[in-house]
């Protein structure tokens, strides 16, 4: 008697993708979930006098929705955020409403970002896999969805989708699959300045795997797979150069507490030392992010080697690629985006030390679910509402 799986392949299939899947959803819906829930809290006891939305869609999101409901202006400081993410929420506003408004736009940008963090999820699962045992994996997926920065990859912000684009990106050089690898690259290029990153990041993979003799010689795919991710930064170039004749409209950016979104390394110094002595305009807040990441990510880099882990090879590229664009860059206004890029090898390490013992694993995952529960808190409570 031929059994119901055979009987129904279909059925059969659909029941693989779904085991395939199934971490990723559980610990996607506990991230978004543990966001929500302090939103809900923060609305009900502190910010009721305002609509729940008004709540999630704060700081940069609210930028966002205005970018996708007037498009970018001359002159105005918005150009610094990247357009592939209100693109989105504008048509998907459009294709959902039937019109274009701050609620339609609101929801449409948590449609978006609650999709693509999930779709983030499945890739980084998929990148587990390839290194970690199923303790580490889970564990690593577990702390990507409780991480202090989460509130970031579950509300409107361009976070979820880069990241998105960066694993899919990742697990296709991985594969070696150059064509794939440059698109998603492109498109993360195109979501966020941080795409730099993830192509120096492609670049030095590939001189690694020529250089150790791993494939033969450049192919085509190579060239192309390389070519993609420019072609999509020049046209967001020529983009400004024509509507606003300054090609470089995202990077001379300048308002109230924002220096130049980018800041070169050799004016770096003089930015540390106006804001010791108070003239930059900025707070201390910004410096100590700045001083952390960078200690944060010698550590690791420190760490990394120390290990001398073929496993960890990727995550040295990465970091590779992201020492050389921090070496052209610097920027008050991109210190936690960065921490949180930075922070993304930190659970692949840590998921893959201390996964074995549940103690650490206990006070691993505490703690970074207490630093989420404060800092989602510290979000949601802070003005303006608009």
């Amino acid at each position: 008697m031929k059994s119901i799986q055979s009987q129904n392949p279909a059925a059969h299939s659909l029941k693989n993708v779904w085991m395939q899947v199934r971490d990723p959803v559980k610990y996607w819906l506990a991230g978004v979930g543990v966001t929500y829930s302090v939103a809900l809290f923060v609305w009900i006891f502190f910010r009721h006098s305002y609509p729940f939305l008004h709540v999630i869609t704060r700081g940069d999101a609210r930028v966002y929705i205005q970018i996708a409901r007037d498009g970018y202006q001359f002159g105005d400081p918005r150009v610094a955020f990247y357009p592939l993410y209100p693109i989105l929420i504008h048509f998907l506003s459009l294709l959902l409403f039937f019109k274009i408004n701050f609620y339609s736009l609101a929801y449409s940008a948590l449609i978006v970002s609650g999709a693509a963090s999930l779709w983030a999820m499945i890739f980084l699962d998929r990148l587990c896999r390839r290194y970690l045992n199923d303790s580490a994996r889970r564990l690593c997926l577990l702390l990507w969805a409780i991480s202090p920065a989460g509130v970031f990859l579950a509300t409107g912000y361009s976070m979820s989708l880069f990241f998105a684009f960066l694993f899919a990106g990742f697990l296709a050089a991985e594969e070696e699959k150059w064509w794939k690898t440059g698109g998603y690259v492109a498109l993360a290029c195109l979501t966020w300045p941080m795409g730099y990153i993830a192509y120096m990041a492609i670049v030095i993979n590939i001189v690694y795997l020529l250089y150790r003799r791993k494939i033969p010689r450049i192919s085509f795919a190579m060239i192309g797979g390389l070519l993609l991710p420019l072609i999509a930064i020049s046209v967001h170039i020529c983009y400004f150069g024509i509507a606003f004749h300054d090609p470089f409209a995202s990077f001379h950016a300048e308002q109230g507490n924002w220096q130049q979104h980018f800041l070169p390394v050799w004016k770096y110094p003089g930015f540390i030392a106006r804001t010791i002595v108070g003239t930059a305009g900025l707070s201390w807040f910004p410096l100590i992010l700045e001083l952390s990441y960078c200690a944060l990510m010698a550590c690791i880099l420190f760490y990394a080697f120390l290990l001398k882990d073929p496993r960890y090879s990727f995550l040295l590229k990465f970091f590779a690629g992201a020492v050389l664009v921090s070496i052209l860059f610097r920027s008050s206004g991109s210190a936690i985006p960065r921490f949180l890029i930075t922070a993304f090898p930190l659970f692949f390490v840590i998921a893959d030390r201390y996964h074995s013992q549940w103690a650490h694993r206990l006070v691993i995952t505490l703690g970074f679910l207490y630093l989420n529960l404060v800092g989602t808190a510290i979000y949601m409570m802070s003005g303006p509402y608009f």
